[in-house]
């Protein structure tokens, strides 16, 4: 979808690139270039014939213009220099005890796996993560390594994959602020009951055209040729391959203008998508003249929900469906509390002031409700489901 989405874009701005044949009245189709796109930013940095075009990408907030090596594909940094954050310890243990602590849980944890005496997963889940608990409160700093070990050993996933997902630079640090600050806590949204003799509004009987543009995905370091199948990390890249083919061996080659399994290769203002650059995204959007200042300042540090009502009457709202994903683990500090972000409570604002008002809504996300719809966190997203059967006129 992101491919195809910027690609219709391409057709408009690269036309001159390719050529527009004419289908019937009305239609017309597009046939892109052979050679790589020149025309999307308004200059390049120099490179040698048949190598991919590098953006000179100048930063409005930042006013600088991002060196070459920021989007070249060959050369992927290796280091994450962003700071790693752990959860304060609730007792100043010397090191020896602190791995003491650990090497305590991962035997005990190992047991809780392999034990038959605790039945069902779920039963030994929890027992497992009383454990983790006090190993985060008391150690922290030596979770991830913990959490990479008893991964591996497990065999809960390849030794690539576990590093990937536990490792203190990736999510080990996180799931450690998880383990150590989980907490519950309960709700109540509805202000009022849902109306006995509830009834959609009547239509205008309007017909009206709708354009819906979403998923522009993009990573500046997609490389042309590169493996578009890959087993592990961000695909298309030069530094992932398929461990399931010979050394060097490609199963399918990434073409030119994106491919399914990967992010478009366009380059762009928001092209760091696997950083969390909330000031720098809302001094762009204000740049852009898409917010005021007291919008930008409540962008920086507030969860999204948005809702608009067009010169139709038509109120809108979009939300982030994401944020329930089962993968977002700072979700599981408040596992009970199915809006911990209050977009909820935003959304049920809306609704209660539609109904009141006898106005049609629209609700957007980007996704079902948990990224894909099959396994989504499950008190988010009843409560969801229950907001709607609510706010529904059937």
């Amino acid at each position: 979808m992101a491919a195809a989405a910027l690609l219709s874009q391409r057709v408009l701005a690269d036309a001159a690139n390719g050529d527009l044949m004419h289908a019937a009245p009305g239609q017309s189709s597009f046939t892109a270039s052979a050679g790589y796109p020149t025309t999307a930013f308004s200059s390049y940095y120099p490179s040698p014939s048949g190598q991919q075009p590098q953006p000179a990408l100048y930063d409005p907030v930042l006013n600088i213009t991002f060196p070459r090596n920021l989007t070249n594909p060959d050369t992927i940094p290796d280091h994450d220099p962003d700071p790693v954050y752990f959860p304060q310890p609730v007792a100043n243990l010397t090191m020896s005890e602190q791995e003491a602590v650990i090497e305590s849980a991962l035997s005990d944890i190992s047991e809780i796996i392999n034990s038959s005496y605790i039945e069902g997963n779920c039963n030994k889940c929890v027992a497992g993560l009383q454990l983790a608990l006090n190993a985060a409160q008391l150690a922290p700093s030596l979770v991830p390594d913990a959490m990479v070990s008893l991964c591996t050993s497990s065999g809960f996933h390849s030794a690539s994959t576990c590093n990937e997902d536990f490792d203190a630079r990736t999510f080990g640090a996180i799931w450690t602020q998880v383990l150590a600050l989980a907490d519950v806590d309960t709700t109540k949204l509805f202000p009022k009951p849902k109306p006995v003799n509830a009834s959609r509004p009547k239509p205008s009987g309007e017909r009206v055209k709708v354009l819906h543009m979403s998923d522009f995905h993009i990573d500046p370091r997609y490389k042309v040729g590169s493996e578009g199948n890959c087993t592990s990390g961000l695909c298309c890249r030069s530094n992932v391959e398929n461990e399931d083919l010979s050394t060097g061996d490609i199963s399918y080659p990434a073409p030119l203008y994106g491919y399914y399994q990967c992010d478009t290769p366009m380059p762009g203002n928001l092209s760091m998508q696997m950083s969390w650059n909330y000031n720098h995204v809302a001094g762009l959007w204000k740049h852009e003249g898409w917010i005021d200042e007291t919008a930008e300042q409540q962008a920086r540090v507030h969860y999204g929900a948005y809702s608009v009502k067009n010169h139709y009457g038509l109120r809108m709202i979009t939300f982030n469906t994401d944020f329930w994903y089962h993968s977002n683990y700072l979700n599981y500090i408040n596992t009970s509390n199915p809006d911990v972000s209050g977009t909820f409570d935003f959304m049920v604002q809306e609704l209660q002031a539609a109904e009141d008002a006898g106005e049609r809504v629209w609700i957007f996300g980007h996704v079902l409700s948990g990224w894909n719809g099959e396994d989504p966190l499950n008190n988010p997203s009843d409560l969801f489901y229950q907001i709607v059967d609510r706010y529904s006129p059937h």
